[in-house]
């Protein structure tokens, strides 16, 4: 008779084990598909440059967007070639002084 006690508690030890094994993988998988689904599209690479720009304008308030313009508006004539066009050169050198990178 005690031996088949111990085993029925030996069974229900191993059950239980078994069962706070699955319990707590379950938990750390829901925990890394939430970290890995919370990724800002903006921050992802996988995602085109106007999928990115269109998430990230949609999560800047008014005032980053006002300061990101003035900004770009105070140092305008870096970027702009000797007839005031747009020269991807002189830009390109400005990218590094930006405050943020938006690629």
């Amino acid at each position: 008779m005690h031996i088949h006690l111990l085993l029925t508690i030996r069974g229900g030890l191993i059950f239980f084990i078994k069962a706070i094994k699955y319990y707590f993988l379950s938990i750390l998988l829901i925990i890394s598909l939430a970290v890995f689904a919370q990724q800002p599209i903006y921050k992802n690479k996988n995602h085109s440059p106007e999928e990115r720009v269109r998430d990230l304008l949609k999560r800047m308030t008014l005032d980053e967007k006002i300061m990101q313009i003035q900004y770009l508006w105070i140092q305008k004539s870096r970027i702009l070639n000797d007839k005031g066009d747009f020269d991807e050169t002189k830009a390109a050198l400005m990218e590094n002084l930006l405050p943020i990178k938006l690629f």
